[in-house]
């Protein structure tokens, strides 16, 4: 994978850059474009290139979404490359026609045999997918630094994975400014969310010293800048430090997959819509004081970035999200009595079975009793 930091106007120039002539495919919701100004670009793409534009990002993706953006681009010519821009539902949606092309083109693509697929897994291996170009513009999901891809079942009765690791981004293209149009409230999600990759993949039973350092650095970046970025819209210190952050913590948390928060997290968007990153960061205290018992690393950890192992975390989640998010279950109009459902379906594996501290059903739901 190669890593550019671009201006938007080189971003602009350097999408511009490719072959004459040739199929591609931008994955980008048309207010990301719009508010970035980025019509011009859009404009010399189409008169270049062979260009589908599949502007039907939804948040989390289904079956359904990854067809229709499948019907669009269409079977008579196989896509170049897929250029991404956007968050994590842009880059899941982006690999999921990546993925999921070489069958549409080849028998009759439903969406139970989608299903069939990612539950079989055969999707991976055979490396025929269409290469990626992965912008992101938000500061938290990481997605262009990963080989996996999640899709909502349609009937929201799971959440799938899609992962293969032919699926990494032939290139991911950093552009700071592109972020300065985020709204605070998904600023603050994302940045979360990467805040949670990272101290995850710092305790996750995968991890390691080398990885430990880079989720330490990303958590720093995240924890000097986003409060800033938060603050002024063009704050670019701020802006590039959240990018940097965000990118140390996609780098961290590809090498050893996420933990409980994540996988508590479920639940909490596919039953209630609560966005990924606050659904994630809920538990992200609680889950860290259990760990300690298993990685005492945490609480050096947790005093290098915070200034105090006990209390530093939960004190700087409450000021820099003051007056934007309560980050409680009740805050999200979760009742307490939704408790017992939520923990019920907590348990996804790869994440939960990845936490250095097993947790039953009951552990759960004390977890989420304390942030209620």
């Amino acid at each position: 994978m190669e890593v550019r930091c671009l201006t938007k106007d080189e971003m602009a120039a350097y999408l511009n850059s490719f072959a004459k002539g040739g199929k591609i495919a931008l994955v980008a919701e048309k207010i990301v474009i719009d508010s970035n100004n980025l019509g011009g670009m859009i404009k010399s793409m189409e008169e270049n290139y062979n260009f589908t534009w599949v502007s039907g990002v939804e948040p989390n993706p289904t079956q359904a979404t990854v067809l229709d953006a499948l019907d669009l681009i269409g079977k008579q010519e196989r896509p170049d490359l897929i250029i991404a821009i956007g968050g994590g539902s842009t880059m899941d949606l982006a690999k999921g026609i990546s993925a999921f092309y070489r069958y549409y083109i080849s028998e009759k693509l439903t969406i139970a045999r989608m299903t069939e697929i990612i539950k079989g897994k055969s999707y991976q291996g055979s490396g025929d997918v269409i290469p990626i170009y992965a912008i992101p513009t938000t500061s938290g999901t990481g997605s262009e630094f990963t080989k996996w891809a999640t899709i909502w079942d349609i009937n929201k009765t799971a959440k799938f994975s899609i992962d293969d690791n032919a699926l990494y981004a032939k290139e991911a293209i950093l552009v700071p400014e592109l972020l300065y149009t985020l709204p605070k409230k998904m600023m603050l999600s994302t940045g979360l969310d990467a805040m949670c990759q990272a101290m995850e993949s710092f305790w996750a039973k995968a991890t390691n010293p080398l990885v430990q350092d880079i989720a330490t650095m990303a958590m720093i970046r995240i924890r000097e800048n986003l409060k800033g970025a938060l603050d002024k819209e063009t704050n670019e210190q701020a802006m590039l430090g959240m990018s940097m952050g965000s990118s140390l913590a996609g780098i961290a948390f590809s090498n050893t997959r996420t933990t409980a928060c994540h996988s508590i997290s479920y639940p909490i968007t596919m039953m209630y819509g609560v966005p990924h990153g606050f659904a994630c960061v809920l538990t992200l205290e609680q889950v860290a004081k259990r760990n300690k018992k298993a990685v005492p690393k945490i609480d050096k950890m947790l005093k290098e970035i915070f200034g105090d192992s006990e209390n530093g975390l939960g004190n700087w989640l409450k000021e820099v999200s003051a007056g934007i998010q309560d980050l409680t279950l009740s805050g999200f109009g979760i009742p307490e009595s939704e408790i017992p459902k939520i923990a019920a379906a907590a348990f996804t594996a790869g994440r939960m079975d990845n936490n250095p501290v097993d947790f039953d059903q009951k552990d759960v739901e004390e977890i989420l009793q304390a942030i209620k």
